[in-house]
């Protein structure tokens, strides 16, 4: 067991809250005043089916990326999911806490994490959300979304190569919605998620991967898991997968 504050500052000390943007809702999102922990549930989502796995967990603390608060609620109504669960998170006193633009941007964070697990070299950051590195050898394009795919587990990638090009040594990337960054950085190829259609026809000549938001954040939970290594706490991390289903 852990006095949450403890539990908070660890978070905070990796992922400093200043560092969220200002349209973010990263922090607490049910404060109950709770003052000790005894078990953690780590997710990339505040999902129905995950309050619901850690009430049966009996868990009193979630740790997310993803906010469950963004858009303003005028009523609290079960008829709308965030309220929904929200109420059963307080109805099982369990706690919420999102980690979120502050979690992308932390120099061991989201995108750090990404770049490392693609095995990207000779990183440096671009802007707040962008990094760049090469890769350990060239690769033809088939090759590298191979590579992706293994390293990843992602079954599906969407490829945007205007320019039909075949070779892959310079990487960019951002996780989640990134798209918006595709042209901040001259490389090879950006990789994120969450691609639109009007993002897609600005590719110019960039190679643009979408490999899916989910996919590009849910090893987030690792980066949690290391953050409360050897600390006196239980942990259990919610089975999620991503909502679209590739037919």
């Amino acid at each position: 067991m852990l006095k949450t504050k403890e539990i908070i500052k660890l978070i905070e000390d990796f992922a400093p809250p200043e560092f969220a943007e200002d349209w973010d809702n990263s922090g607490w999102q049910i404060n109950l005043g709770i003052e000790h922990t005894k078990k953690i549930c780590l997710a990339l989502s505040p999902s129905l089916e995950v309050v619901k796995q850690a009430a049966q967990e009996e868990c009193d603390l979630i740790i997310t990326h993803h906010p469950l608060f963004f858009d303003k609620i005028n009523k609290f109504s079960t008829d709308n999911i965030t309220c929904k669960i929200a109420g059963i998170a307080i109805q099982n006193n369990i706690q919420i806490y999102s980690a979120h633009t502050n979690m992308d941007k932390a120099p061991e964070g989201l995108n750090h994490e990404l770049a490392q697990r693609l095995g990207l070299k000779n990183l440096f950051q671009i802007n707040d959300f962008v990094i760049q590195g090469f890769t350990a050898k060239e690769y033809s394009l088939d090759e590298f979304i191979k590579y992706i795919k293994k390293q990843l587990e992602c079954e599906t990638i969407r490829v945007i190569n205007p320019q039909n090009k075949t070779t892959v040594n310079s990487v960019s990337l951002c996780t989640g919605s990134g798209s918006e960054f595709s042209n901040s950085a001259d490389t090879d190829v950006f990789i994120t998620g969450d691609v639109k259609f009007h993002s897609a026809l600005d590719a110019n000549n960039k190679i643009i991967l979408d490999i899916g938001h989910f996919e590009s954040e849910k090893f987030v939970v690792d980066l949690f898991e290391k953050i409360f290594k050897n600390k006196d706490i239980q942990i259990f991390i919610a089975k999620e997968k991503s909502p679209w289903l590739t037919v």
